[in-house]
């Protein structure tokens, strides 16, 4: 059976002049040669093995047309088709296409010429069959564009010559055909035009349009139907427009695409793709293969070909070509690695990889990749991508390098598996992205957050952590750790002086100094404000810490030059010892800062360890404070009033307010006990507007008895007076009270308006345009300026009674005091002398010319009822009626 076909073959070959040249010069004109053939080799082995034909699927739809469910009626009919296709799409790629390869393809079309399988079927099956390949080859190529074009390429090339010999194979059993119905024209006319149906039905069945012009010209003679369900344009504009080509070609690229359509035929000339515009409007693109065949009757040259639609698959090879591009273009590295080889070799990297990584592109294609190093070379950071590969997931990592001028480059790194469609992973791809300023930044913010901004030492709550790993390390060797709390003295004075920016070049200082004292294992923090603590680890005897601390005190006392201005410096250390004093962080700090408080109080620029008395002296100062912040709810706090006397007319002029605090427990407390409390905690803001408020009620509720128009003096302290409100708080008292201004005075030390003394003009300017009184407490105490001194709106000024003890008898307080009530009197201001004991003292203020004078010669402190009969018994005047 086979030698019979075999034999038929040869014989249509030689009607068809098909040999072996003629083989040849159609792969030639098909541009079909070595490469190709070694290429579908290359495709066969990689497919080896796996089913060539077409899933169940495609039979049943084969079934579905009753054309061809009719020949395949049994089982075993479908069977030998399946079979069939199996090996003659196998031997597609087999790679041997000599002239036995061309005779079996003769026997195919003969035998489905026997069968009555018409054409259209066979073609519409090498359409299916190509559908299926270009997913095979595509992901064969693994993303490779150019792999993908020259496979496929070469694939349609033989696909193409298959068709061409089995169409040739129709049109000669056609010929055939009709040279017997020729001869026989009466018996075998219904056989000559089934013949020719069977060729129509061949040619309008292709999922292409078939064409024929004469020539190169662009006249067509024949077209199939297929061009009117494509295009929409009828078949007679493409047989009768001699222009109709030209029509429909899209303007852009017109006349380049009318130049290729004049080459079509030509030897070697490969497949053109034109872009044409349907009747619709919508825009294809048809990808265009012709052959010149010479019609042997009269020697014309017709050019047959096929238009077959590749809209879809250019938008496929244009997303594939914008993706490509995106990953050129990407800032961040990209890479591939092939996981079917044991090294995952790195199969691709765009430019960013290299400008990321510093590895040249062509130095790592095809070498293993750094995610699958093992042993010694494996870098610990990828630990994690490791883990990740073995188990086929995704993973992360991040990484650094180092330049060669040192810099390191810090990367992050993203690895993804690529899965195919049968869930095998067949690549990973990698995302490498530069993330060094992030974590330049990430450090500098890890910095900032445990450190001081201004000094550079570490924080509160860095020193914490530290102290806690020394102790740790302590209470393994069983060595001290000593807690160092220092203190400025006197800053205060310097930020107010000097300003803050001076105060924070001092605090910079005072970091470098201590650092200069300590070793690089200590860690040195300032805790806000004035204040540093240190903690010294490794410590023998206590002794050591003594001398760490006097070494920070001698370094600290050199000093310091801000704004061409030298400023002596000192400081105050409480020391705590752990294991002796404490042994967590909390409590060695809580007893190095009551240690430091109990050097303050012996002389300050010193340094004391805590003994356990000095916790019990904190504690009373907690509860002091405690009880101080609830005094004023409590209604706790009164008023005295000290009376001030005329010494010309020995009659009550005034009275100077002093505030007295009855504890609950203690008694009462002068202000000496609780004053300094309330300025250290801030509570003498609260505490000041309590006592002016009071005193100016009371002064009003006796001038509303009848009594004659006094003075009240009030004390201002430095903090209250630095209020920005100041003003508005005095004049919001005055209207609540009903208190005329010019009966309350203002008592402001030297030291609350020399700090800064060009706002401490401005600020009493206002008060005294309201009318208040205005006077400099403890005058002489300070280091007034005269000349700011003559610029202040002042009313008086109040000797200290620190100058009144001990006149006459001594005579350089006697001079001082004689001096300020020349000079006051000089600049027109009144003197109040205060202090004042003794009739001696009285008699040489008078002889000396003073206005006022208080003190315990004349009275006590009073109560307000005490106050009242003091002014009724002493008084020289009679009482006004009401």
């Amino acid at each position: 059976m086979m030698n019979r076909s075999n034999e038929a073959a040869r014989i249509i070959a030689r009607e068809m002049h098909v040999n072996t040249t003629e083989l040849n010069q159609r792969k030639k004109f098909l541009e079909f040669g070595d490469i190709d053939v070694a290429l579908l080799e290359n495709l066969h082995r990689r497919i080896s093995g796996k089913k060539q034909g077409f899933d169940e699927g495609f039979y049943s739809f084969l079934q579905s047309f009753g054309k061809l469910k009719s020949l395949l009626e049994d089982p075993e009919t479908l069977d030998r088709l399946k079979r069939a296709h199996e090996f003659y799409f196998s031997q597609l790629t087999e790679g041997n296409y000599d002239w036995e390869y061309a005779l079996n393809r003769l026997q195919v079309g003969i035998v489905h010429s026997r069968i009555g399988l018409e054409p259209k079927w066979y073609v519409g099956a090498f359409r299916k069959y190509l559908s299926c390949m270009q997913q095979v080859i595509w992901d064969l190529s693994e993303g490779e564009r150019k792999s993908f074009t020259s496979t496929f390429d070469a694939l349609l090339k033989i696909v193409v010559f298959d068709i061409g010999l089995s169409i040739d194979t129709y049109i000669h059993a056609d010929q055939q055909e009709i040279i017997r119905l020729k001869e026989r024209a009466e018996e075998n006319a219904v056989n000559a035009r089934a013949a020719e149906m069977r060729y129509s039905e061949l040619v309008q069945g292709l999922n292409a349009i078939v064409w024929e012009t004469e020539g190169t010209n662009r006249c067509f003679t024949f077209v199939s139907k297929r061009a009117e369900t494509l295009l929409g344009y009828p078949i007679k504009d493409w047989l009768e427009k001699p222009d109709f080509l030209e029509s429909i070609l899209h303007p852009d690229g017109r006349e380049e695409a009318l130049f290729n359509w004049a080459r079509l035929g030509m030897p070697e000339k490969e497949p053109q793709e034109f872009r044409v515009v349907a009747r619709n409007g919508q825009e294809l693109w048809l990808q265009v293969t012709a052959v010149a065949a010479t019609v042997s009757q009269n020697h014309q040259t017709l050019i047959r070909g096929l238009m077959m639609d590749i809209t879809e698959l250019r938008h496929t090879k244009a997303q594939i070509l914008l993706r490509e591009h995106a990953i050129e273009s990407s800032i961040n590295g990209v890479f591939i690695v092939d996981v079917a080889q044991e090294d995952y070799p790195i199969i691709y990297t765009n430019p960013a990889f290299e400008r990321i990584t510093g590895l040249c592109r062509m130095d790592v294609l095809g070498q293993p990749c750094f995610c699958k190093q093992s042993g010694r070379r494996r870098d610990l950071y990828l630990e994690n991508i490791h883990q990740a590969i073995q188990a086929g997931q995704k993973g992360y990592a991040m990484t650094s390098r180092t330049e060669a001028g040192g810099e390191q480059i810090w990367i992050e790194l993203f690895l993804s598996p690529v899965e195919n469609r049968q869930g095998k992973t067949t690549h990973y791809v990698g995302i490498i992205n530069d993330i060094t300023e992030h974590k330049i930044a990430e450090e500098q913010l890890m910095y900032q957050a445990s450190h001081d901004a201004l000094t550079g030492l570490v924080n509160r709550s860095m020193f914490q952590d530290r102290l806690n790993q020394m102790l740790a390390h302590a209470k393994r060797d069983g060595s001290l750790v000593a807690v160092l709390f220092l203190d400025l003295d006197r800053f205060k004075q310097i930020n107010d002086s000097l300003g803050h920016s001076a105060g924070d070049l001092v605090l910079e200082n005072v970091a470098v100094k201590l650092k200069q004292c300590l070793r690089g294992s200590d860690t040195i923090s300032r805790f806000g404000g004035d204040e540093f603590v240190v903690a010294i680890k490794s410590l023998l005897v206590p002794e050591d810490a003594a001398e760490v601390a006097q070494k920070i005190l001698t370094r600290l006392s050199l000093p310091v030059v801000v704004k061409n201005q030298e400023i002596p410096l000192s400081g105050s250390i409480g020391i705590s010892l752990y294991p002796r004093d404490g042994i967590d962080g909390t409590t060695l700090l809580k007893n190095a800062d009551a240690a430091m408080y109990r050097a303050k109080e012996s002389g300050r620029g010193i340094f004391r360890f805590y003994s356990s008395e000095m916790n019990a002296g904190t504690l009373q100062h907690l509860s002091m404070e405690n009880d101080l912040r609830h005094a004023l709810d409590r209604e706790e706090l009164l008023l005295n009033y000290q009376p001030q006397i005329d010494l010309k007319s020995s009659s009550v002029v005034g009275a100077e307010a002093l505030v007295r605090w009855k504890h609950p427990t203690r008694g009462i407390l002068s202000p000496a006990e609780f004053i300094p409390l309330a300025e250290e905690t801030g509570l003498i803001a609260p505490l000041g507007e309590w006592v002016m408020r009071e005193a100016c009620r009371q002064m009003k509720a006796w001038q509303l008895k009848g009594f004659p128009l006094l003075t009240i003096a009030v004390n201002l302290s430095s903090r209250q007076f630095k209020q920005q409100d100041i003003v508005m708080l005095v004049q919001k008292i005055l209207v609540e009270t009903g208190l005329d201004a010019d009966r309350l005075e203002l008592e402001i030390t030297e030291s609350a308006v020399m700090r800064d003394a060009h706002e401490a003009i401005t600020t009493l300017e206002r008060l005294r345009n309201m009318g208040v009184k205005l006077a400099i407490d403890d005058f002489g105490t300070g280091y007034s300026s005269l000349n700011y001194l003559k610029r202040f709106p002042l009313n008086q000024l109040k000797v200290d009674q620190s100058f009144i003890c001990g006149i006459p008898a001594d005579i350089e307080n006697a001079s001082i005091t004689t001096t300020i009530i020349t000079l006051a009197h000089g600049l027109g201001l009144k003197v109040v002398a205060e202090g004042v004991e003794n009739a001696a003292q009285a008699q040489f203020l008078n002889q000396n010319h003073c206005d006022t004078v208080q003190g315990y010669y004349f009275s006590r402190p009073l109560d307000a009822a005490s106050f009242e009969s003091y002014l009724i018994t002493t008084s020289t005047w009679l009482r006004m009626p009401c």
